[in-house]
């Protein structure tokens, strides 16, 4: 009993829960070690606690497998029901996904899956729906030559897939997807090749913790001391940013120690750095081993000046310039990233900027001149904005959130937002999800009143909970390509400016009355088929050159009404 009170505090205090989908649990996991390791002390003793707690993700997984093997111990006892219901499952589920790499954790967790399976057919379709299929597939594929990962996989199949009458279409599909296919390929670790010959590898294994490199989260500790050398392609210190950091796209903060100011290795960590590999990252420390500011592959100002400590102020401006982009701020000097920085900070409900914090503490100091004491957020001053509406156009066809630096009146402008929507290079890593972006896209920078009527519009079209559900760029999809806006000018559709305006500019307008090829909608009506600018254009020019006559000076016909001739 006492066992089982401690697994369900260690499983609340992961945040691990069967509603949590299953991507959350390795950032949940990350950030509670220290109340697990409070739980679990009893168990394993409050210097081995610690000691696990200062290991980064070699001690979690030691963590890790102390907790399986009380899951296992527990699993003698006929509760694997308890277990369940305690969360058991997401956690062998979470350990075998995020320490692939871990031989004996993998094993470990094959014997759990065939325990709680064979209690009951139930229990095996909880575990099969949780994903423990496809990973021990994975298991299986990662370590072909581990005869015990081999005997415990087939075993562990053959409990979660019971007599199911479609277990050989089942087991088929999950070998044979995409999905397990990348995760083998992850837990190989394939980029590292020269990394294993150099003195420092104990090191760099026990840091990763039987973590694949996409999988490292958080805080990634290589604190140690590497032998410098001449040749890049020689280098340990290149070769560990090459093969082992240059792929850990997930981590927050970084430990690597150099001479101070910027080596070989710092060189090619800041030119991964500025073309945007590390999304999530914020700090670099010790700040007084590597002076990011100095690099000039970053694309900071020119008038910029960064001194030992300052890492996250060039990280946070290198992270706005890849994000946002500069080609609508009035210029690119300190001062001007500074005020955005601050301003970018403000929206995300942070306390302050570090950048604009430097600004005010070396003005207070005395150190910098009055031009450095403009500490208003971007956005304050109306020529802040850019108001050229080409210039715009360009910069929102790259990225959606540039929006966010234009005026307002081009904020609601419709072909500025229609190319906003369709931008082809954002970057979304930076944020958590897609729908994250298109969230913030609508909330500080498209115009709140359009952004309201399409909002109310969808909400009056398909209710609000499915409208609640969509991303911005659904929701302006539906609203500009409605096709039966024009077939009631009621009072409904006059309170939504613009409503489907994309289909009707898009119409084929001939001369010959034919009419464009037409498609059911949702409700079974037909409705004619949006087509884009570029082939109305094609269709116009091929009927331009058969016929001899370049239309100078012609109106073109608009097509017959045909409103009332069509279904309602």
């Amino acid at each position: 009993e006492r066992a089982l009170q401690s697994l369900r505090s260690v499983v609340r205090s992961l945040g691990i829960s069967a509603s949590r989908p299953l991507a959350l649990f390795g950032r949940h996991l990350e950030v509670s070690f220290k109340e697990a390791l409070a739980i679990f002390q009893p168990f394993i003793g409050a210097t081995e606690a610690q000691n696990l707690l200062c290991k980064g993700h070699g001690g979690h997984a030691a963590l890790l497998r102390r907790m399986l093997a009380m899951v296992s111990t527990l699993c003698r006892g006929a509760v694997q029901s308890q277990l369940m219901e305690l969360g058991a499952g997401e956690l062998v589920v979470h350990a075998m996904r995020t320490y692939g790499c871990d031989v004996g954790l993998q094993r470990l967790t094959l014997r759990i899956i065939v325990d709680v399976a064979a209690h009951s057919e139930k229990l095996a379709h909880q575990l099969w729906y949780m994903g423990a299929g496809a990973l021990v597939a994975v298991a299986m594929k990662a370590y072909a030559n581990d005869t015990k990962i081999q005997e415990a996989g087939r075993l562990a199949l053959a409990k979660l897939l019971g007599s199911s009458p479609s277990k050989a279409e089942r087991l088929k599909a999950v070998r044979e997807s995409e999905k397990v296919a990348e995760a083998v390929r992850q837990i190989r670790r394939p980029s590292l090749e020269k990394i294993q010959r150099i003195p420092q590898w104990p090191l760099v294994l026990q840091e990763l913790g039987g973590r694949p490199l996409e999988q490292i989260r958080g805080w990634l500790r290589l604190d140690f001391e590497v032998e410098a050398g001449a040749d890049p392609s020689t280098d340990p210190s290149c070769i560990l940013v090459r093969e082992v950091i240059g792929h850990c796209r997930n981590i927050s903060k970084l430990s690597l120690l150099g001479d101070g100011g910027l080596g070989l290795h710092a060189d090619e960590f800041c030119a991964m750095l500025a073309q945007g590999c590390f999304p999530k990252l914020r700090d670099v420390a010790p700040e007084h081993c590597i002076e990011l500011g100095e690099a000039s592959c970053l694309g900071l100002p020119e008038d910029s000046f960064f001194i030992s400590g300052e890492n996250a102020a060039v990280i946070e401006m290198v992270r706005m310039k890849i994000m946002y982009g500069t080609e609508l701020l009035p210029d690119w000097s300190f001062t001007t990233a500074a005020r955005v920085c601050k301003a970018l900070a403000s929206e995300r409900h942070d306390r302050h900027s570090r950048t604009s914090n430097l600004i005010r503490a070396r003005a207070d100091a005395g150190e910098w001149d009055d031009r450095w004491r403009a500490e208003a957020p971007f956005g304050t001053s109306p020529n802040d904005f850019c108001a050229d509406r080409d210039k715009v156009l360009a910069a929102v066809s790259k990225r959606a959130v540039a929006l966010r630096f234009a005026a307002h009146h081009l904020r609601r402008d419709r072909e500025v937002i229609l190319a906003a929507v369709e931008s082809t290079a954002n970057r979304v890593e930076f944020w958590d999800s897609e729908a994250a972006m298109w969230t913030y896209f609508e909330k500080h920078c498209v115009d709140p009143a359009l952004a309201s009527w399409m909002r109310r519009w969808c909400e009056w079209r398909h209710g609000k909970g499915a409208a609640d559900e969509m991303a911005f760029d659904e929701v302006h999809a539906q609203y500009v390509s409605y096709p039966e806006a024009d077939r009631k000018p009621d009072r409904e559709y006059e309170q939504y400016p613009n409503l489907g305006w994309v289909f009707q500019a898009t119409l084929a307008e001939t001369e010959d009355g034919e009419e464009p090829e037409e498609e059911d909608d949702l409700e079974g009506k037909k409705r004619r088929r949006p087509q884009t600018d570029a082939i109305v254009a094609e269709a116009e020019d091929e009927k331009k050159s058969e016929e001899g006559d370049d239309h100078k000076g012609k109106k073109r016909k608009r097509p017959k009404d045909t409103r009332n001739d069509r279904p309602c």
